[in-house]
């Protein structure tokens, strides 16, 4: 349970770190800085972490596949789902869940989940906000 609960704090805080995908300046824009250098150390001495993840988003989104090239570098299962179709059943066979949706307030689908829903779960962009709203929990739009 201590590894699970420290993967499931990697990856959060691996995914407030790369946060949404935003348009960078071309090259002739860039101002002059320290190269940043991305870290080949593996997450574990063995590897990949040892979890199955389930990223629940919008199907083909740019968003979807910048998450999921990030999270397979870290973990050993990385699959992808529809949210509008994700439900408890669906959720079960991971152990960790990513609800995530990249439009409007408006268009985010809510994933058919019961009051007995009980997997680990991180909630981002739209829905994690209307998830938040709608259990009455304080972190909305943080």
């Amino acid at each position: 349970m201590k590894k699970i609960r420290v993967c499931f704090l990697i990856l959060a805080a691996a995914i407030t770190l790369i946060g949404c995908r935003k348009s960078q300046p071309n090259a002739s824009e860039q101002t002059a800085r320290t190269p940043k250098t991305e870290n080949k150390t593996p997450a574990q001495p063995g590897g990949a972490i040892d979890l199955k993840v389930l990223y629940a988003g919008r199907p083909g989104s740019d968003r979807e596949k910048d998450f999921v090239a990030f999270l397979s570098k870290h973990f050993t299962q990385v699959t992808t789902g529809d949210l509008a179709e994700l439900n408890d059943a669906g959720a079960e066979a991971f152990d960790v869940v990513i609800f995530d949706y990249d439009g409007k307030s408006s268009d985010a689908p809510m994933p058919d989940i019961s009051d007995d829903y009980s997997a680990p779960t991180i909630t981002l962009g739209v829905v994690g906000a209307n998830i938040s709203s709608e259990l009455g929990l304080a972190t909305g739009y943080m």
